[in-house]
């Protein structure tokens, strides 16, 4: 609620948007940093929130699965630090992009092609001949 009296108070609820709507959107904003906050100081992490208990993997699975790391941590490492940190902060941490670009001091938007943008980086580290196909099917004219 201190949320929205604060914005209320700033004139920074939108144009044309009731405001009981508006209210339930900072509280949903509010409920959701608050269960990332708490995944964070659990150590949980992405990797582990979508990961298959081991003793449901066979070797060969738990190899790919292990390949698939280091593979992603290989091309984390090439990227440049502010990607790296960009991509760590938002997928690993749980980081809204609306609050990595209040605390960069940017607008949303920008956060949001940098991460889109880092994301193509990573994949063309990690697999450079996928991201390339379509450019070599147009290339033959098809």
């Amino acid at each position: 609620m201190a949320r929205a009296f604060d914005a209320v108070q700033r004139d920074r609820v939108p144009e044309g948007v009731p405001l009981g709507a508006f209210v339930r959107g900072i509280a949903r904003h509010v409920i959701a940093d608050t269960l990332r906050r708490r995944a964070r100081t659990a150590g949980a992490s992405l990797a582990r929130a979508l990961s298959v208990p081991t003793a449901d993997l066979s070797v060969l699975d738990l190899i790919i699965s292990d390949e698939r790391a280091r593979l992603v941590r290989d091309a984390l490492g090439r990227l440049s630090r502010a990607d790296r940190e960009l991509l760590e902060r938002s997928l690993l941490d749980g980081e809204s992009l609306v609050d990595i670009a209040r605390r960069s001091g940017v607008q949303p938007e920008r956060v949001r092609k940098r991460k889109s943008r880092a994301m193509e980086r990573l994949l063309e580290i990690i697999r450079p001949d996928a991201c390339h196909a379509s450019d070599q099917f147009n290339d033959n004219g098809s």
